[in-house]
């Protein structure tokens, strides 16, 4: 009986350990895609009101890390 139970814990595991590797790989590609959209966006101008557009490169710089760190 113990060895059956432990034969249906491991296929459980994997099962699941499955599953977080297809998530990884859907949140890294949206990422990804996020990343290629934020390229795109205008470089910061100079204005009289400081720099425009600056929020837009510290969101740049966060999305990479997340990448580095996955």
């Amino acid at each position: 009986m113990e060895e059956n139970l432990k034969k249906e814990d491991r296929k459980n595991n994997s099962i699941i350990i499955i599953i977080i590797i297809i998530i990884i790989i859907i949140t890294s590609k949206n990422t990804l895609g996020m990343r290629t959209q934020v390229r795109n966006f205008p470089k910061p101008k100079k204005k009289a009101g400081g720099y425009i557009g600056r929020n837009v490169v510290l969101t740049t710089t966060k999305w990479r890390t997340n990448i580095r760190q996955m």
